[in-house]
């Protein structure tokens, strides 16, 4: 009472009038700067009052709501039943409960989420044989998706939340007891299964859909029980059992999706809201289940007084199918161990993270099955699958890549050497094992990590350099910078390619952007031309080392053993080199044609300019391509860009000669495109290519032979995200 008078005591003015006055005179856009209130507090703000901002509102925005008890005391109540429940009730509790775990793996807390569900408080007050082994069983997968994610390390605020709020996870209770368990509940409901056949069908059903729902509780534990075991150092599954295991653990899993979902209305659900007063509860809103034994507040005053996720609860059809796109990723995963090269390594951890995009529906990536690829590539530290050190898939890319005579164990070199470059490729292998983890991440995250990558391989090349010259006073030819530029272009490109993906790119910078892929992509081509020859020389290099050595009476015949065999080694790598100078010449050839087509464009005014702007064009050059400036060489600069911009628009020239040229290239493109349709390892993406390249090339046709050439442009990215199709609209 005292703290009310205080407030009482005060000369309160109502400013809400001046404030919405004040607000009249911003233009639309316009935001309130000042040293004490910066864009930052503006957008950190909390609406106080607001039930999807302020959390503890959820409390005491209805007067009339009932009093959250504890799950303990809920029992002491009678206000809940913890044996006796029909087989409507253990389907419905079992659904929702997958569908609170669905929804914490997507970042949602796990006080909002799985803890609303008080039967898995405290599951040993449960009688019913059941509903207890189902609940003890998720605590556990809870406890193992959060070690794996833990342990992977590549999620932000945004993608998971690991704390559990003190919540045990039946940390009392065995994991090994956990399997026997579930087996002897699927006996029991087999057996009720068999001797109730006499009871009505709708029964019959629904104790069939029971068991399905616990037999894919027992395989999904089971998949993530293999991973554990796989992980676990002492006694570890080998990598063969392991996959085995896996692999006929999701097949089970998978066959049972289609039943649940045949099944997914058998359970009970949420009473139908009437009343009004009920419409505005919060205990009452869809976005949460609110069938027996779940209490959307039970955990409220546990959160931040100010938590900034509203959480929404998926539904049931929703939650199956997802369970069933996170079976497919996690089978996805296996196919990393049947990758030779490292490159394809990379490729592979970059892909798995994208985000696929349908003409409906932008489908994210999950942090549970980036975290488990992580998890499977390196169970270990440093360790390939648990076996084979990362240091030497390191050195076994380079070998592959140029063959330098210092890798192949044929050159005689003094022990300072020896450690000079054991250190160079430990430094490289510490690099990769993070870039694989930067590959982890979300795509967000992944673009502003690689920024900071560019410097830790501007240092390693440095330190190429110093390798490099040391190696030349040696008498050695090695060409190790080729290897590491390689692999610095390739970051650039990725970078670029990753604003695509993310949408950060306006249409104003579409020219300068697909510029310097053009660049970019033209110098790896160029990089792996003279990485195969750099690999001819080694070998004619340590061909020559080796006859030199010989012994007179073998050296022909050895000679014609090692010719064959080099000819043999020669033609596998060129199909390599030749591959991904294909695949570059095509990206060069599509980056090409689009640089050329947004010129005609700009030209035609056929997209609109920005004529006003707070800062200039080269400014916002340099803006967008600050994280690449760092090092010289690696892109264009400005002026570069200008002078060629400008000389087409000098030249006077009609616009048809850059159509034309567009036509040509997005040709070109289609045909080295095609040239790998037969290569696995491009064989995701290349068809979306070849697609995107045949009909910009038709639609140009269309267009050079007057066919709808006075209609504004449009740019369709739904094919692929880096490179559009082009339409020409009637506006």
């Amino acid at each position: 009472m005292d703290s009310f008078k205080k407030i009482n005591e005060y000369n309160w003015i109502d400013i809400t009038d001046d404030f919405k006055n004040a607000t009249e005179k911003l233009k639309l856009g316009e935001l309130v700067h000042d040293v004490m209130f910066s864009l930052y507090d503006a957008m950190a703000a909390i609406e106080l009052m607001d039930p999807k901002m302020d959390a503890g509102m959820m409390n005491n925005n209805n007067k009339n709501q009932k009093k959250i008890y504890k799950f303990e005391d809920m029992i002491q109540e009678n206000l809940i039943k913890i044996d006796s429940f029909t087989y409507e009730e253990l389907i419905g509790i079992i659904d929702d409960t997958y569908c609170c775990l669905v929804t914490w793996i997507n970042g949602h807390s796990l006080a909002q989420t799985m803890f609303i569900n008080v039967f898995l408080h405290n599951p040993q007050l449960i009688l019913n044989k059941t509903l207890k082994t189902f609940c003890l069983t998720i605590l556990k997968i809870i406890d193992m998706i959060i070690t794996f994610i833990s342990r992977a390390n590549v999620y932000e605020e945004e993608d998971f939340q690991p704390k559990n709020y003190g919540f045990d996870l039946a940390n009392n209770v065995n994991i090994s007891k956990i399997l026997p368990m579930l087996k002897m509940i699927e006996e029991e409901i087999r057996t009720e299964i068999d001797n109730n056949k006499s009871i009505d069908n709708d029964q019959q059903r629904k104790l069939e859909a029971l068991l399905i729902r616990i037999k894919f509780t027992k395989n999904f534990f089971l998949c993530f029980y293999s991973f554990k075991r796989y992980l676990n150092q002492q006694n570890a599954l080998s990598i063969n059992e392991f996959i085995q295991q896996l692999q006929e653990n999701l097949n089970q899993s998978e066959c049972l999706i289609d039943q649940w979902l045949a099944t997914i209305d058998l359970g009970i659900k949420p009473a139908i809201i009437t009343n009004v007063e009920q419409q505005t509860s919060a205990v009452n809103k869809p976005d949460y289940p609110t069938i027996i034994g779940f209490e959307p507040l039970i955990n409220q005053r546990l959160l931040a007084p100010s938590f900034p996720r509203y959480t929404k609860i998926k539904n049931r059809n929703e939650t199956v199918e997802y369970l069933r796109k996170l079976l497919q990723r996690i089978r996805k995963i296996l196919k990393i161990y049947e990758i030779d090269k490292f490159i394809d390594i990379l490729r592979f951890f970059n892909h798995y993270s994208q985000q696929k995009q349908t003409t409906a529906t932008t489908t994210t990536t999950c942090i549970v099955s980036r975290s488990l690829l992580q998890l499977f590539y390196l169970p270990q530290d440093d360790f390939v699958f648990g076996e084979r050190e990362f240091v030497n898939v390191i050195k076994e890319s380079c070998k592959r890549f140029i063959k330098p005579p210092i890798l192949c164990g044929k050159i005689q070199m003094e022990s300072e050497t020896k450690e000079i470059i054991e250190s160079f490729f430990d430094l490289c292998s510490q690099f990769f094992k993070k870039l694989l983890q930067i590959y982890g991440h979300n795509r967000a995250s992944q673009r502003t990590k690689l920024a900071l990558v560019f410097k830790e391989i501007i240092y390693i090349n440095e330190k190429c350099a110093i390798l490099e010259q040391i190696l030349l006073n040696r008498s050695y030819c090695d060409h190790l910078q080729i290897w590491i530029m390689f692999y610095k272009f390739y970051f650039v490109q990725q970078y670029l390619f990753s604003g695509f993906e993310l949408e950060l790119y306006s249409l104003n910078e579409y020219s300068y952007i697909y510029f310097e892929l053009d660049h970019i992509c033209d110098y790896l081509s160029l990089i792996l031309k003279r990485a195969f020859e750099n690999y001819m020389e080694h070998e004619l290099f340590l061909n020559s080392t080796n006859n030199s050595t010989m012994i007179n009476n073998n050296k022909s015949n050895n000679r014609r053993k090692n010719k064959s065999k080099i000819n043999n080694n020669n033609q596998r790598n060129n199909m390599i080199h030749e591959s991904f100078v294909n695949y570059y010449k095509g990206l060069n050839q599509m980056s090409a044609a689009m640089y050329r087509l947004m010129i005609a464009f700009i030209i035609d005014k056929k997209i609109k300019i920005l004529t006003k702007s707070l800062n200039s064009e080269e400014i916002r050059y340099k803006h967008r391509f600050e994280p690449l400036l760092q090092s010289d060489g690696t892109l264009q600069s400005y002026n570069n860009y200008r002078e060629c911009f400008d000389r087409f628009v000098e030249s006077k020239k009609s616009t048809i000669i850059l159509y034309q040229e567009a036509c040509h290239l997005f040709e070109q493109a289609r045909k080295y495109f095609e040239s790998l349709q037969n290569d696995l390892t491009f064989n995701d993406e290349i068809q979306s290519y070849i697609k995107v390249a045949k009909t910009n090339n038709i639609v140009l046709k269309l267009f050079l032979s007057g066919h709808n050439n006075k209609g504004c442009v449009e740019f369709n990215f739904n094919e692929t995200p880096y490179f559009p199709i082009i339409r020409f609209g009637t506006n």
